[in-house]
C-alpha cells in the first residue's frame, strides 16, 4: 500500500493522474474507486500519446523504450519501459539468478543463451522516435549482465535469417553447434516450442549444415557459409538423434 500511494503521489500531475484525481486519493479503496481495471486496448488513448513522444501521460518518468510482447494473445502490444521499471525487473532477476546458480552451480561452467526481446527485423521506433525493443538482450539485465557475460552465447544471425521460420532454424542450428550449453532462457515458452518443432522438421538439414559449416534457407535450396565445417559435432548430434535423452546428451 505504501508503494502504491507513493507512486500515486509521484504521478498525480500526469494526464492520467489528473483525469483520475490522484491528488485526492489517500488509500487503496479510493484508488480502486477512481481507477477501473482496464485491458491494453482500453489504455491505448494514453499509450498512443506516449508513443507519439508526449511526456507526463501515464508517468512522470522518461520512456526509455517500448518493449513488444510476443503477440500470441491478441497481437503485439508495446509496453513502455522506464528506468524505474527496468531497475525493478533487474532486482527481481538478480534474486532469481542467485537462486538458480546457487542450486545449480554447474551452470556457471556452462554456456547460457538468453532471448528476451521478441524478434523484429531491425531496430524500430515509434512515430515519436522512441526505440521499440532492446538493442541487445544484455540491456534488459543491466548491471547483472557483465557478471555473467563470459557464459553468454551470442548468435550472429545473418540478415537473411532474421524473420519467421528461417530465424527459428538459424537459432536452433547455431545452438546445437554450441557445446556445453546449459541454459536457454526465452521470453515465452511458445518460442521454445517453435525452436523444437523447427528442429524436428529440419533435423537432417541442420545436421548437414553443421557438418558443412553452412546455413540453409528453409524454403529453398539456397545456403550460405557461416563458419568452418564441424564434422565432429554433426556426428555427435546424429548419434543421439533418436535417443529419448537427446537434449541432455547433446
Amino acid at each position: 500500500t505504501d508503494l502504491l500511494l507513493k507512486n500515486i503521489k509521484r504521478n498525480q500531475d500526469t494526464l492520467f493522474g489528473i483525469e483520475h484525481h490522484f491528488a485526492k486519493i489517500t488509500n487503496i479503496q479510493e484508488y480502486r474507486q477512481a481507477v477501473p481495471v482496464r485491458n491494453y486496448d482500453e489504455l491505448l488513448p494514453w499509450l498512443s500519446q506516449m508513443q507519439s513522444g508526449q511526456g507526463n501521460v501515464l508517468t512522470t518518468d522518461e520512456i526509455k523504450l517500448f518493449e513488444p510482447t510476443g503477440g500470441s494473445s491478441g497481437g503485439t502490444k508495446l509496453i513502455p519501459y522506464t528506468e524505474v521499471l527496468s531497475n525493478a525487473f533487474q532486482r527481481g532477476i538478480a534474486v532469481w539468478l542467485f537462486d538458480l546458480y546457487k542450486n545449480y552451480p554447474k551452470l556457471l561452467n556452462l554456456k547460457s543463451y538468453w532471448l528476451i526481446t521478441p524478434r523484429t527485423s531491425m531496430q524500430q521506433k515509434t512515430e515519436g522516435g522512441i526505440p521499440i525493443g532492446f538493442l541487445e538482450d544484455s540491456q534488459y539485465l543491466g548491471k547483472i549482465a557483465p557478471l555473467i557475460s563470459d557464459i553468454f552465447v551470442n548468435l550472429n544471425i545473418p540478415n537473411s535469417h532474421q524473420n519467421g521460420v528461417n530465424y527459428h532454424y538459424a537459432v536452433i542450428r547455431f545452438l546445437l553447434e554450441t557445446k556445453n550449453l546449459g541454459l536457454i532462457s526465452v521470453w515465452h515458452p511458445s518460442l521454445l516450442r517453435l525452436f523444437m518443432e523447427t528442429f524436428e522438421k529440419f533435423s537432417a538439414k541442420i545436421i548437414e549444415d553443421i557438418y558443412q559449416g553452412t546455413l540453409s534457407n528453409t524454403d529453398s535450396d539456397k545456403k550460405i557459409t557461416v563458419g568452418k565445417p564441424n564434422k565432429k559435432r554433426s556426428l555427435e548430434i546424429q548419434k543421439y538423434l533418436n535417443d529419448k535423452r537427446f537434449w541432455e546428451k547433446v
